[in-house]
């Protein structure tokens, strides 16, 4: 299933504080825990090997800054920073090193400026899952149709067998 859907879609279950106030200075801050897991070794992926576990496609714009970066939702500027986790972790499967980290993407308060120093950029967010139903997803994303990133991304610990047979799945159709 090809779809373009807003980013946004998926931090709606985190945004739940601020969707009633979102041009308010009093929003807390929420944040979007996930697992975020990485392949070093894997590298020059193809992603035409996975077209057809293509799940979702999305577009968006985001503004480095110094301090984080920033984004339009719904006609409303607001700034993110990323903080990585304390538990990360190197596990194995199959004899591949897989790097396991909780990132945090937190989302302040709406702003009402981008800062002078900035770079803008357009990220085509592509999202695999081996079916509809899977809770996890592999996530490549995109600049000027370059592959920036990749990584698997799921609420579930790593000894989870779903998402180790999820991981060995991507593995043996990228390597």
């Amino acid at each position: 299933m090809n779809t373009t859907k807003n980013y946004t879609k998926n931090n709606t279950k985190n945004n739940k504080n601020t969707k009633n106030n979102k041009n308010t200075k009093n929003n807390k801050n929420t944040k979007n825990n996930m697992r975020n897991i990485y392949i070093p070794g894997l590298s020059n992926i193809d992603i035409n090997n996975i077209n057809g576990f293509l799940h979702k496609q999305i577009n968006k714009k985001i503004f480095l800054g110094f301090n984080g970066f920033y984004e339009y939702i719904n006609n409303v500027l607001y700034k993110f920073k990323i903080n990585t986790g304390e538990d990360d972790k190197i596990e194995k499967i199959n004899n591949t090193n897989i790097y396991c980290t909780k990132k945090g993407i937190i989302k302040f308060e709406s702003v009402n400026q981008i800062p002078y120093e900035h770079e803008m950029k357009n990220i085509q967010k592509n999202i695999y899952k081996t079916s509809d139903n899977s809770k996890n997803k592999f996530v490549v994303e995109l600049i000027d149709k370059k592959v920036c990133d990749y990584y698997f991304e799921s609420n579930e610990e790593f000894e989870n067998k779903s998402l180790q047979e999820d991981i060995i799945t991507f593995l043996s159709k990228l390597k």
